[in-house]
């Protein structure tokens, strides 16, 4: 075989591996949300960050994808108070209700925060309504066994994951 079709079958095989590559992102996409999506709770959206650090002390950034969230979602749009890693979500042997500053009411006459009363598990997992540990933790093992360089391909670098319990998900922007 002559040098110049040799090079020319691997300039094709290159282009055919490329092109797969780029056909895999949408599939990736879609895989992983079909398979997460039937785990997360009613009302719930699983959210995580995926980024490359834009400064990293002189040493080049290395992609990493952070621990996911569990979010309530709610008419005025999440509910950040109620995230938690899942992977510390620990035994629900014990709920816990405490006080705090209710941050979205208007300030007291004095100039304090309103208060609200929260129930949480001891190790800071929402009660959630029917949910029990064994799903959550169903949800966490099948999103850890994800290889970062597919999750990278399917939802890209710099951006928030977002998937609802019906199967919609958006990737919001986000860089370090």
């Amino acid at each position: 075989m002559a040098l110049n079709t040799m090079i020319e079958n691997l300039i094709k095989a290159r282009k055919n591996y490329e092109d797969q590559l780029r056909a895999l992102g949408p599939q990736a996409q879609v895989a992983v949300v079909t398979a997460l999506s039937p785990l997360i709770p009613t009302g719930y959206t699983l959210q995580w960050k995926q980024y490359t650090p834009s400064f990293s002390d002189g040493d080049p950034g290395v992609f990493r994808v952070n621990d996911p969230y569990l979010v309530r979602d709610t008419e005025e749009g999440n509910d950040w108070d109620l995230n938690s890693v899942i992977h510390e979500w620990g035994v629900p042997d014990s709920e816990v209700s405490y006080t705090e500053n209710d941050w979205n009411a208007p300030r007291d006459v004095g100039g304090g925060y309103k208060k609200i009363t929260k129930t949480y598990t001891r190790h800071g997992f929402p009660v959630i309504e029917g949910w029990t540990k064994g799903k959550v933790e169903e949800l966490f093992a099948l999103w850890k066994t994800l290889p970062e360089d597919l999750l990278k391909k399917a939802f890209g670098d710099g951006c928030t994951v977002i998937i609802k319990s019906d199967g919609t998900y958006t990737n919001d922007e986000y860089y370090d």
